[in-house]
C-alpha cells in the first residue's frame, strides 16, 4: 500500500516539519511495516508513504505513530489506516489527511464541551480556541480551552497520620507522605499549618478532631487526605485527709 498523508494537529497543518517522522505498525505483532518521509508541494509538508503486508483482502488496521519535531513529541494514532495491498491512499493533489490530536473536541448545542482522549499514551498540555459567532445576546468573540493529562508521577499521591491517642499537654505529631511540593493543614481549635510534618507542642482536648492537609505538585496536581486525632482530658483529681488526729492514732 502506498499514498499522500497530510498531518494535522489541533486542526492545524502548518506545525509540520521536515524532520518529523511516520511510522506504521501491525498492532497484531507490534512490528513496523512502514514508514513515511516528508515532501514539500505548494508550501505544505506532506508524507510519501509505503505499508508492506500480505495479500489478504481483508482490510487490516494499522496504528501510526507521528514524531513531531515541532513539538518533540510522538503522537499515537489507532487504526490510523487500513492496509489493502494495492490500495493507493491519498496523492500530492488530494492526500490523506490524519489527525494526531490527542483529544477529539465537542461542543453541543448547549455550548457544553468535553474532550475524548485518542491517544492513551498522551501527557501534556492541549488548547483549542472556541469561537462565538452571531450570537443574539453576546458579541463574537474566541475563548481558549485547555485540557491537560499528567504523567503519574506528577500527581501527589498523599496519606495522612498522627501519633494520637495522646493525653492533653503532650506533643502531637502530624505527617504527610511526600509528594507535594506545598502543603496546607487545617484542623480543630483554628489550627492551620503549611509544614509537611506539622507538630503541636501542649495541645488540648479541643485539638480532638480531623486534620486534613492538601498537596500541590509542581506540575499543578493537587491531592487531600485526611486524618483523625484524639487527645484525652486530663483527669481532674482531689486530694483530702483525715486530719487532725492525735499522735499515734
Amino acid at each position: 500500500m502506498t499514498g499522500t498523508i497530510k498531518a494535522i494537529y489541533n486542526e492545524r497543518s502548518n506545525f509540520a516539519h521536515v524532520n518529523d517522522r511516520l511510522t506504521f505498525t501491525n498492532p497484531a505483532n507490534n512490528q513496523v511495516v512502514g514508514c513515511g518521509t516528508t515532501t514539500t508541494i505548494g508550501g505544505q509538508i506532506l508524507f510519501n508513504f509505503t505499508v508492506k503486508g500480505d495479500n489478504s483482502s481483508t482490510p487490516i488496521p494499522i496504528d501510526v505513530s507521528y514524531y513531531s519535531f515541532n513539538l518533540k513529541t510522538t503522537f499515537l494514532l489507532k487504526s490510523g489506516v487500513n492496509y489493502l495491498k494495492d490500495l493507493i491512499l491519498g496523492d500530492i493533489i488530494t492526500p490523506q489527511v490524519l489527525d494526531f490530536s490527542p483529544l477529539k473536541i465537542m461542543m453541543d448545542p448547549n455550548g457544553v464541551i468535553t474532550a475524548t482522549l485518542i491517544d492513551p499514551n498522551w501527557t501534556g498540555k492541549y488548547c483549542v480556541d472556541v469561537f462565538a459567532m452571531n450570537c443574539p445576546s453576546n458579541s463574537d468573540g474566541t475563548t481558549t480551552f485547555c485540557f491537560q493529562r499528567l504523567k503519574v508521577i506528577d500527581c501527589v499521591e498523599l496519606t495522612a497520620s498522627n501519633n494520637s491517642a495522646i493525653c492533653a499537654g503532650n506533643t502531637l505529631k502530624l505527617t504527610s507522605a511526600h509528594g507535594g511540593a506545598s502543603y496546607a493543614w487545617q484542623g480543630p481549635n483554628g489550627f492551620v499549618s503549611t509544614d509537611r510534618k506539622p507538630i503541636i507542642s501542649g495541645i488540648s482536648d479541643l485539638g480532638t478532631g480531623i486534620y486534613t492537609v492538601t498537596a500541590t505538585h509542581s506540575s499543578g496536581c493537587t491531592s487531600t487526605a485526611t486524618t483523625s486525632v484524639t487527645i484525652y482530658s486530663l483527669p481532674v483529681t482531689t486530694a483530702s485527709n483525715n486530719s487532725p488526729i492525735c499522735v499515734g492514732t
